[in-house]
């Protein structure tokens, strides 16, 4: 996690050994920070090798299963916070010796990390409760080669330093995200991404006015509604194609998809929960650590007009 120092590697990564994705700004700064980056993750690797070999030492090793995740993707601008493909798309790696092939990649289809819980119950032979989400992947454990993955995968952002409600349905090819609040302003920024080398970088290039067309999305104002991504023709999501007749079908299948799980899972309006900005979302700049309250002046709480307790 941000801030990120000099020191956390022996052998430190270079600012020429970083790959600099498309939305950032391709600069000096940039580049020292990815390698901060790069040693943090290195350093957590050496732990978790530490960590394995403890569980070898003292005859854990071959009948535990151990499970690797990540909370969100990285922090970096239009990445950690973002329901685009590098802010959802995490590591869920996998071992457990005799059952698990070693080295084994699986890329035929899509998990969640909602089906997590109900694997490690399935796993432990216990069985899941009818009101939990996802579903077991087991089969991916020990049958990979027989298992047929999510054909859809939902994702939600909430409030994190400044306020939206997006939710978003992918398949293996399209991504459609729905924001329904907020469109008149600029992608929320995370307090501590808003403060990383990263994003003054780009803030620098917005002041001269020399953002290019990928790095500009981030300040995007108004935003869609709808974004699509043909995810085959456009990995990095910088090409809104919603409105394009020829994803006419796509559009709508995939917003009656998100729809359908909208009212599956119960989710909420979005005039239901608002929460003010404590994090600019132009400037990045963060001016409290106080997390506002949630306010809803114009519709009365969930527990007057469905019987249950609102939001607190």
């Amino acid at each position: 996690h941000r801030p990120y120092a000099s020191g956390a590697v022996g052998n430190p990564h270079t600012p020429a050994q970083v790959t600099v994705h498309p939305q950032l700004a391709d600069t000096p700064e940039t580049r020292a920070d990815l390698a901060l980056y790069y040693d943090a993750t290195a350093r957590m690797d050496g732990q978790i090798g530490r960590m394995m070999a403890e569980l070898e030492r003292r005859g854990l090793r071959d009948n535990t299963l151990v499970v690797f995740l990540s909370d969100n993707g990285a922090p970096f601008p239009r990445e950690k916070g973002t329901l685009y493909d590098l802010g959802t798309g995490t590591p869920l790696v996998l071992s457990w010796p005799g059952v698990v092939r070693a080295g084994a990649v699986y890329d035929r289809g899509m998990v969640s990390t909602i089906d997590l819980a109900p694997t490690l119950l399935e796993i432990a032979g216990a069985r899941p409760p009818a009101a939990m989400q996802g579903r077991s992947f087991r089969g991916l454990v020990t049958a990979p080669d027989a298992y047929a993955g999510d054909s859809l995968v939902f994702s939600e952002r909430n409030w994190h330093d400044c306020d939206e409600h997006q939710r978003s349905v992918r398949t293996s090819r399209f991504k459609l995200i729905r924001t329904d609040a907020y469109t008149e302003l600029p992608l929320c920024t995370a307090a501590d991404v808003g403060a990383s080398p990263s994003f003054l970088a780009l803030r620098a290039l917005a002041k001269a006015g020399t953002l290019d067309s990928a790095q500009r999305r981030i300040f995007e104002v108004p935003r869609a509604r709808l974004e699509l991504y043909d995810l085959a023709a456009d990995p990095w999501e910088l090409r809104n194609v919603a409105d394009d007749p020829r994803y006419a079908k796509e559009v709508r299948s995939l917003a009656a998809a998100l729809q359908a799980w909208v009212e599956r899972s119960d989710d909420f309006p979005a005039a239901y929960r608002v929460r003010d900005d404590n994090t600019d979302r132009v400037t990045g700049v963060a001016w409290t650590t106080k997390i506002p309250p949630l306010r809803n002046p114009h519709v009365p709480p969930p527990a007057e007009r469905w019987g249950r307790p609102g939001p607190t």
